[in-house]
């Protein structure tokens, strides 16, 4: 599936910028400049806090993908799938530089048509709220931001 390997990559990237961004942090103090430090570890924090929530948008891929023969025979959405698939239709306006996201849930949206009519602005929308919680938290918490990843 391309979303995961575009996951993966993100991932790494974001991995790479928390690498940097600690040594950083070890020649700002050194230097004195304890203000550039303590924004490079507020963007360290933004960071981790991608890495989470693309970990867990690759957690939800793998669900969607393990179960591809379910989702293609059967109409009806089983609760482990029901989450994954609420979970990325739920990410994708707040990842809008992830057009994989985009064209899963309008796939989503296409095949289980009463999601489509919800408002995917709100949890209240996705069945019962199936929205992975800590995605949610994350993705609705001041710190995330994340989705706006720019390569």
């Amino acid at each position: 599936m391309e979303l995961q390997s575009r996951l993966r990559n993100l991932k790494k990237e974001r991995e790479k910028r928390v690498q940097d961004r600690t040594g950083r942090i070890a020649r700002f103090v050194d230097d004195g400049d304890v203000g550039a430090a303590f924004v490079a570890a507020e963007q360290i924090v933004r960071d981790e806090n991608a890495i989470r929530i693309l970990e867990l948008l690759y957690h939800s891929c793998e669900i969607v993908v393990a179960n591809l023969t379910y989702i293609r025979r059967h109409s009806d959405c089983p609760r482990e799938i029901n989450k994954a698939v609420s979970t990325l239709a739920f990410a994708a306006p707040r990842c809008p530089d992830i057009l994989e996201l985009w064209i899963l849930r309008q796939l989503f949206f296409e095949r289980y048509g009463d999601v489509a009519a919800a408002d995917a602005a709100s949890l209240e929308g996705f069945r019962g709220s199936f929205v992975d919680s800590e995605v949610a938290e994350r993705l609705e918490s001041r710190h995330a931001r994340v989705p706006y990843v720019s390569l």
